[in-house]
């Protein structure tokens, strides 16, 4: 592993001048811990791979880190030192020794590399917040949180974040949701979590696609890379950008099937069919609609493909009726069937 990072500090372009932000300083900081806590799997070490490669920036930061590193260990014994021991042992006091140390080496980096001085650090000022979002039937909703997350809303969709000292949790209640993360505004970083009734996800600089179905929660990663962790098994997977994973509460069913391309464009406004089965095309489009269309058994081997925009449903199924032998009807105010057409 040391190799490894040596070989690509070696790669850096060392007379290259770039302005480093924090929030990638504190990212190599966090990786450097993991890196050094002596327990890294195979996984762990090719996301810090993935990272380090995605960037230069990230290149950069990693030696500034390795660096601060050599200097942390001559620092634990000076005397000014002690304040910030002190501080970090109050504020965590329940905390192993490992981890004071991992944050006391976060803190020594923000100071030598920030430019801080020693005895200058102002904590950031740590705000609790916890809020309700909630989309309507046929409707998307797109919120940015305060640390820059974003997330959009399918249609009928509930959530519920919970910003807390220690983490950053969305909580997806029902439907549909894209989550593009953002670095934590707030040192030391939070993890950033989304949870549902089957487990816990918990993602490294991705762009991803959360769902519930049935009693499944289904994960689509289109950057970076999401761990899965089920709430009654030990078991976990992390699903790399461009795969798939489905859960419930007891098992991880798939963790490597290629990702749904579908479950992005609908952030678009666009119902996307590829060789999709007629009655799945019809269930897809019953989450948008107030009313619901009964598909027929016997026209479910018709299978469309196309990119059917979802402001309005009606011309949908205009757009299906003309190029398959079926007709739509209303039976009453909530229910339509498709049918053959006769």
């Amino acid at each position: 592993m040391l190799t490894n990072r040596q070989s690509f500090n070696r790669m850096m372009n060392k007379n290259a001048v770039s302005t480093i932000d924090n929030t990638i300083l504190m990212q190599a900081a966090d990786w450097f811990s993991i890196l050094q806590s002596g327990d890294v799997s195979k996984d762990e070490e090719d996301l810090w791979l993935e990272w380090l490669t995605a960037n230069t920036l990230h290149q950069q930061a990693w030696v500034q880190v390795e660096q601060v590193s050599g200097s942390f260990q001559k620092l634990k014994n000076r005397p000014d030192s002690y304040a910030a021991r002190k501080l970090l042992t109050q504020k965590e006091h329940k905390q192993s020794s490992t981890s004071i140390i991992q944050n006391l080496f976060i803190f020594c980096l923000l100071c030598i590399v920030g430019g801080f001085g020693w005895l200058q650090f102002t904590p950031q000022q740590i705000i609790y917040s916890e809020k309700n979002f909630q989309s309507a039937i046929g409707d998307t909703q797109t919120i940015t949180l305060s640390d820059g997350t974003i997330v959009v809303l399918n249609t009928n969709t509930q959530i519920r974040t919970i910003y807390s000292e220690k983490l950053r949790r969305i909580v997806l209640t029902s439907g549909e949701i894209m989550v593009s993360s953002a670095p934590d505004n707030i040192q030391p970083a939070r993890p950033l979590v989304v949870d549902t009734d089957n487990g816990r996800l918990t993602p490294i600089g991705t762009r991803f696609n959360v769902r519930h179905i049935d009693q499944t929660t289904e994960l689509n990663v289109f950057e970076g890379a999401v761990r899965i962790q089920p709430n009654h098994t030990n078991s976990m997977a992390i699903v790399m950008s461009g795969r798939q994973g489905r859960f419930d509460k007891q098992q991880i069913f798939d963790s490597n099937l290629e990702a749904d391309n579908s479950r992005q464009s609908w952030t678009r406004g666009i119902l996307l069919a590829d060789n999709l089965p007629l009655c799945e095309f019809v269930s897809e489009l019953n989450r948008y609609r107030q009313s619901t269309i009964i598909c027929s058994p016997d026209i479910s081997h018709f299978k469309l493909v196309g990119a059917y925009p979802l402001t309005d449903t009606e011309q949908i199924l205009d757009a299906v009726e003309s190029s398959l032998p079926i007709r739509f009807w209303q039976v009453n105010e909530k229910i339509w069937r498709v049918d053959m057409r006769r």
